[in-house]
């Protein structure tokens, strides 16, 4: 009697930690899975990266100050954004900021996104969905704005889109 006693104790003990080493990953995974939804702000570390854009063309994102737009070109609000990228390419191009498109999409539907509305800016594709999820980014449209290796700007509202134009002008 008292060795099946002893056996039950130990199954049972034995369950006991597996299913808190268990609870422990899940738990690990869903901090991970929580702090990946939460949006960066304003004073976040930015994300360096290297890479090459979809003309082949070596791009270094790190501590100068640079313009990320996060989009899709299958997305209706990158559609309809478009004028706003423009106006901010033609800025910093003005200004000599870098700015730089970020898809998650294939290089053929950026060329034929950048060529249907008549887009001139450097478009990184290579590892774009590394760079989506290192930036938190959830949805399309949104810009970025680095300086010093910090973020300086984070625009996730579509309708606030124009308040980049603004925050450009008025801080680089």
């Amino acid at each position: 009697m008292e060795t099946k006693y002893l056996f039950f104790k130990r199954v049972l003990l034995s369950v006991l930690v597996v299913s808190v080493v268990v609870l422990i990953i899940q738990w690990r995974s869903i901090r991970l899975v929580y702090y990946q939804s939460q949006p960066l702000k304003p004073g976040d570390k930015s994300c360096a990266f290297e890479t090459n854009d979809v003309n082949n063309k070596f791009v270094r994102i790190g501590k100068q100050i640079t313009v990320l737009l996060f989009f899709n070109p299958n997305c209706v609000l990158c559609e309809e954004s478009v004028p706003v990228w423009k106006d901010v390419s033609k800025y910093c191009s003005d200004k000599n900021i870098g700015f730089y498109g970020i898809a998650l999409s294939t290089k053929e539907d950026v060329y034929n996104f950048l060529k249907r509305h008549k887009l001139n800016i450097r478009v990184i594709v290579e590892k774009g969905e590394k760079i989506f999820r290192e930036y938190h980014i959830l949805s399309a449209p949104v810009f970025v704005v680095i300086n010093n290796g910090k973020i300086i700007y984070y625009e996730t509202e579509y309708d606030e889109h124009e308040n980049i134009i603004k925050f450009i002008r008025d801080n680089l």
